[in-house]
């Protein structure tokens, strides 16, 4: 192993580092601003290296497991559905370093207890073949147990198990350089009945940052709280909390471990700065109430890392309340929580406003990793790591609709989502204008990767702002449901109100073990307005695209690329319309007895078309009007197919006009029918002693005089618009009223 640095040589060369870091990033900002985003790469950059297990050196009965979607299996849980299992003394498994790094993370699984709580077990650790740890590994916080109405439960006798994997992380006794090795063995003081390593990362670990000038010192007088040693610093929290918000300055939290006993409100004009996340750690000791809850605006924290002490789903959020305009959360790293992030305000009608959250980690959350709910608007989730959450990873709900207004305009951007083992990893439930672009979804325990629907309360989906989602690779998402239904890594679920206006453009869907996408309309509710384009669907274990039966709406794709779906590439049972881009439905709909004729036929047209509609009432039917995208009376009009266009033709019964009659005996005859110019009237031996020329009404266009010796006569139509007439023939035997198409 390298001899480990003196403290004073390991400060000198993180320090050079920290300028030699500083001048890079400074060239990377200056690079991206003239990058298009379409061109920068998926996924949150994070600073560390992974090494996955299946990638290992392996000894002694060291194996890999995997992969596989079946829920019952560790490795289902797992990145890339791989691990490897360290059972028998000297089983190892060992890596070449190849970025020198301090700290590490080790994503690991061991057994729970019997009764459930979980053990404590070590793991020994070598670095270039000299042991330098036994790491403490603990499976208390993991294992969460789901009954049949998929509530979670600490209990192991409840129901099926999630949640098997935790992590550990640590500052490493000296550097790691380049060409070093690091090897993970189970020794005989290892005693787990097993060790599911998943993979480890390694980073560097940048320097302390120190004070800012003008901030005040939550470890100094009046404050003084005390790191380290486990006493409780609420109130020296607190109180530093109201002196900075007042002074409309910061609050700097030192180096160290701090034991907090309860949640800490934030006010507006308050800034919390930590020394780093390696460096500033919260540890909120209670079990049922912690993390940091905004409550104004101008609210700042960063560079620091919360964890607590708590096991299970319940109301305990990292960051929860309202934090208004100019509020950022920043390099902040959040494990243990129900809900890492949970933007909603229940005490008043406030509304969080332009939130950003950026350079932050949620983990190994017992519910949602970031959910802008109730009102939310204009925020946004971006380079962020969400890893192992129990409910969606990434959402916004439009909730309590009549309190607070919809959610409008938030963000999901550069974000890289793994192993959420409950919901989705993108989930978006009513609102309108929300955006999510460039991000990794990968998998998922349950469920899709992406999912709107209506299954909750709240705000409907807006008709006004498309959700724009775009440049998503997804991953191996979407085995089953929570609930045992079959979905897809897209899933569109219109159940309680309908789903509309999303855009989904230059999507990978990878691996998906069901549908690549999936579209449903329950209880009669629609799926419209809805386009897919540059969709690339790769090895499905069912249909590319699955269109439930009875689903109702319509949708658009184009230059969609299906490869290797084991069931078909689309399947759509109808009614719903998946039209190719650029090419228009009209869908005719008539109330009452009638036709109508469309010139073009057809009904699908390319985009631009003009399309003219002509109303034909049944005999004893009169045409009234039409509606839906097409409003006027006349019985021909015009339509330009610049969209899907739904059109009602409107006919109702005649009461009080003309009786239509064509008496055989009396043998008048009309031809051509229908005309385009004149029009031959034959009396065939009846004297006619007038010819009228009648709209659909009744109501008279002209009267003819015809002589009665005459045997015929020809009627000229070419200044009559196209449409559906009445002639109107009375002669010595009676009355012959004729219907006459104009086409």
């Amino acid at each position: 192993m390298k001899s480990q640095l003196n403290p004073e040589s390991r400060k000198q060369t993180l320090y050079f580092r920290f300028i030699l870091f500083t001048g890079l990033l400074m060239l990377v900002q200056i690079w991206f601003v003239n990058i298009p985003i379409c061109a920068q790469e998926r996924g949150a950059q994070m600073p560390y290296t992974r090494y996955e297990s299946e990638d290992a050196v392996l000894g002694g009965g060291a194996i890999i497991h995997g992969p596989s979607y079946d829920q019952t299996l560790l490795e289902s849980e797992a990145s890339n559905r791989k691990y490897v299992s360290l059972t028998a003394t000297g089983d190892y498994m060992k890596w070449k370093v190849t970025k020198e790094a301090e700290g590490m993370v080790l994503r690991f699984s061991i057994p729970d207890s019997s009764i459930g709580g979980g053990i404590s077990r070590s793991l020994s650790m070598y670095v270039n073949g000299s042991h330098i740890a036994n790491l403490q590994l603990t499976s208390h916080f993991a294992w969460q147990y789901f009954d049949v109405n998929n509530n979670p439960s600490n209990n192991p006798s409840v129901g099926r198990p999630r949640m098997r994997f935790d992590e550990y992380r640590m500052v490493l006794p000296d550097t790691l350089f380049v060409g070093d090795t690091i090897k993970l063995e189970k020794d005989s003081a290892d005693i787990s009945s097993y060790y599911g390593i998943d993979f480890i990362e390694l980073e560097p670990i940048p320097v302390e940052i120190t004070k800012p000038a003008g901030y005040l010192d939550v470890t100094a007088p009046p404050y003084n709280a005390v790191p380290n040693n486990g006493s409780n610093c609420f109130t020296a929290f607190n109180s530093c909390i109201t002196a900075a918000s007042n002074a409309h300055t910061g609050m700097y939290i030192p180096k160290g471990r701090y034991t907090i006993s309860g949640g800490l409100s934030l006010k507006s004009n308050l800034t919390i700065q930590g020394a780093g996340e390696w460096y500033t750690e919260l540890y909120f000791s209670s079990s049922s109430n912690g993390g940091l809850s905004a409550n104004g605006t101008n609210v700042k924290v960063s560079d620091l890392y919360m964890e607590c002490a708590n096991t299970q789903r319940q109301t305990y959020r990292g960051l929860g309340g309202y934090w208004g305009i100019g509020s950022r959360v920043e390099n902040v790293w959040l494990t243990h929580f129900e809900t890492g992030a949970w933007i909603a305000n229940y005490s008043t009608s406030d509304v969080t406003d332009s939130l950003v959250i950026s350079n932050c980690r949620i983990r190994n959350t017992y519910a949602d990793g970031c959910n802008f709910a109730r009102g939310t608007k204009n925020s946004i989730l971006e380079y962020c790591s969400l890893r192992n959450n129990g409910d969606d990873a990434m959402a916004t709900w439009s909730s309590d609709s009549s309190l607070v207004p919809s959610c409008f305009g938030n963000i999901f951007r550069f974000n890289t989502i793994e192993n959420t083992y409950r919901a989705n990893g993108l989930g978006i439930y009513g609102g309108r204008g929300h955006i999510a672009h460039h991000c990794i979804i990968k998998d998922n325990l349950y469920d899709s990767g992406i999912k709107l629907n209506s299954v909750f309360p709240g705000h409907l989906f807006g008709t006004l702002d498309y959700l724009n989602i775009y440049d998503m690779t997804l991953d191996r998402t979407a085995p089953i449901t929570d609930w045992n239904t079959v979905e897809g890594a897209i899933s569109l679920d219109a159940r309680y109100f309908p789903v509309s206006n999303a855009i989904f453009d230059s999507i990978d869907i990878n691996g998906s073990p069901n549908n690549g996408i999936f579209i449903e309309g329950e209880n009669g509710y629609a799926i419209t307005d809805v386009h897919f384009s540059d969709i690339n669907i790769n090895n499905i274990g069912i249909y590319g695209i699955y269109i439930v039966d009875g689903t109702y709406g319509w949708g658009e794709k184009s230059n969609i690329v299906i490869t290797s779906a084991s069931s078909g590439n689309i399947y759509n049972g109808g009614p719903f319309v998946f039209k190719d881009k650029g090419i228009e439905i009209l869908t005719i709909i008539k109330t009452g007895q009638g036709d109508v004729t469309l010139s073009p036929s057809g009904g699908s047209y390319p985009a631009g078309t003009l399309v003219t509609l002509t109303a034909m009432p049944a005999n004893g039917y009169k045409f009234d009007s039409w509606s839906g995208d097409l409003t006027d009376t006349l019985l021909t009009d015009t339509i330009r197919m610049n969209d899907y266009k739904t059109v009602t033709a409107n006919f109702s019964v005649v009461t009080g006009t003309i009786e239509i009659q064509n008496q055989k005996n009396m043998n008048i005859v009309c031809s051509p029918n229908p005309i385009s110019d004149q029009l031959t009237v034959t009396f065939n031996k009846n004297s006619c002693q007038n010819l009228s020329v009648l709209d659909y009404t009744g109501k008279i266009y002209f009267n003819l005089p015809v002589d009665p010796s005459a045997a015929s006569c020809k009627i000229d139509f070419r200044s009559l618009p196209k449409g559906l007439y009445l002639l109107k023939f009375e002669g010595d035997n009676g009355i012959v009223v004729s219907k006459i198409i104009k086409d």
